[in-house]
């Protein structure tokens, strides 16, 4: 079981995405979203298979990341988001977890980002992008 992704006193925080706190939110929403995408990764991939790269669009605090790196102990995921307070909370999530040395953050705006990535000379292949609330401005 992953531990809850709250902030620093964020049990009564009400989240920016309604009226729930941001553990009901959670609670309701969000950790079933991150098991739906963890569930469909399992149908094209064994545990025990190859190794694969994740890169998570607009991942920001890390929820989705940390629940593929813990499902999936091969794998080794990006994060790119551009809200610096976002990322500095994933990091924090994947230390907390245990996985933090298969994730890495990158604080940048998504198109900076592929701009770069797509022109580094011998850049990591990336097998599997997922994006569970990319929006706004990556």
């Amino acid at each position: 079981m992953l531990s809850v992704n709250l902030p620093d006193g964020g049990t009564d925080l009400v989240s920016t995405h309604g009226k729930l706190t941001r553990k009901e939110y959670l609670d309701t929403k969000k950790n079933n979203q991150t098991q739906w995408f963890v569930e469909r990764i399992r149908n094209f991939h064994n545990r025990d298979k190859q190794p694969l790269t994740f890169l998570d669009v607009g991942g920001g605090r890390g929820d989705l990341a940390v629940h593929i790196a813990v499902s999936f102990p091969n794998a080794y995921l990006i994060v790119v988001d551009c809200n610096e307070s976002s990322i500095a909370a994933g990091r924090e999530y994947a230390v907390k977890c245990n996985v933090e040395d298969r994730i890495e953050f990158v604080y940048q705006n998504f198109s900076e980002y592929y701009a770069e990535y797509s022109v580094k000379e011998g850049a990591n292949r990336v097998d599997v992008v997922v994006a569970l609330h990319a929006c706004g401005d990556l």
